[in-house]
């Protein structure tokens, strides 16, 4: 082999392994992200429904903490789930 080629082996190699580390440093990343949402989520004390409808709330689910809304006033906290939420918008645009 000559030492151009024996460079360029090596060079790939260790792209490779860049490509991998970034990929562990990612993963590790969204991990802990993911971790700290939800002990954010723990943390805030909220109904466990919505407070129109009754539909149950999961602390834990991260698609749910996304998609719901909380209106908080002075006494209390309202969770309000995305069907609620969408007749709540279409009720206040119709009033406008």
């Amino acid at each position: 082999m000559k030492i151009v080629e024996i460079y360029a082996t090596i060079e790939n190699m260790s792209n490779n392994l860049k490509r991998k580390l970034e990929k562990k440093k990612r993963k590790q990343e969204s991990k802990k992200a993911e971790k700290l949402l939800s002990n954010k989520i723990k943390g805030i004390i909220l109904p466990d429904e919505c407070t129109t409808c009754k539909t149950s709330f999961d602390k834990k689910s991260r698609d749910m903490a996304m998609s719901w809304m909380v209106i908080a006033n002075e006494d209390r906290k309202h969770l309000v789930c995305p069907k609620c939420w969408d007749k709540i918008k279409s009720l206040n645009t119709s009033q406008s």
